[in-house]
């Protein structure tokens, strides 16, 4: 997936402004530069912001995300050997591989053309080697984790796992993809953190 995710979100929030980040699995990629930002992230996109967006935030609202992606001792997370098969997969056949997952993720037509081999393959060894349960500690800001019922990647028990239930919301009947299908709740919920930041 790329920015364009956020468009349905973006839409129902008109009066905030925003910067996308796009991590280059499509097109070039993009990194804002901000100061004291609203950090709201997708899926592998927790990680991704908590390796390259510098603190201070002013807040964080994760949607289908994690602190670590992989299982490891006491930790419910994926196994390895499932990303080490979407790994020769996205070598042999990209289309197919990428195909395959975004179908399984919920989009029945995916976008498949002017993919970049390298850069979603650097996605995945992300996925694979990144743990950054250590920096999500240290967070100092207001944070809210919203995850799906539903989300065939990132299950129920994953999920808590990564976030205290103070701070996080799991949406029945919700899957992977939150800011697609469920847009208007995630915009009412990133206005809401805005919000109360406004009246600190």
């Amino acid at each position: 997936m790329g920015p364009e995710i956020w468009d349905d979100v973006q839409g129902q929030l008109p009066s905030y402004r925003h910067q996308s980040v796009d991590l280059g699995f499509r097109g070039v990629p993009i990194t804002p530069v901000v100061q004291m930002p609203v950090v709201i992230t997708h899926s592998l996109g927790l990680m991704w912001a908590l390796h390259n967006i510098p603190r201070p935030w002013a807040s964080l609202v994760a949607i289908n995300g994690f602190t670590r992606f992989t299982t490891t001792l006491g930790f419910p997370g994926v196994a390895q050997d499932v990303l080490a098969r979407m790994t020769s997969r996205l070598s042999e056949n990209p289309h197919d591989m990428v195909g395959a997952f975004l179908q399984r993720c919920g989009i029945e037509s995916p976008l498949l053309s002017g993919l970049d081999v390298a850069m979603l393959l650097n996605g995945l060894e992300s996925l694979s080697e990144w743990d950054t349960r250590p920096q999500f500690k240290l967070l100092d800001c207001p944070i809210l984790a919203i995850s799906g019922a539903s989300d065939p990647i990132v299950s129920v028990r994953h999920s808590c796992a990564c976030f205290p239930a103070s701070m996080h919301i799991i949406v029945e009947g919700g899957g992977h993809l939150l800011p697609l299908t469920h847009a208007s709740l995630i915009a009412s919920h990133v206005a809401e953190t805005c919000t109360k930041l406004w009246k600190i």
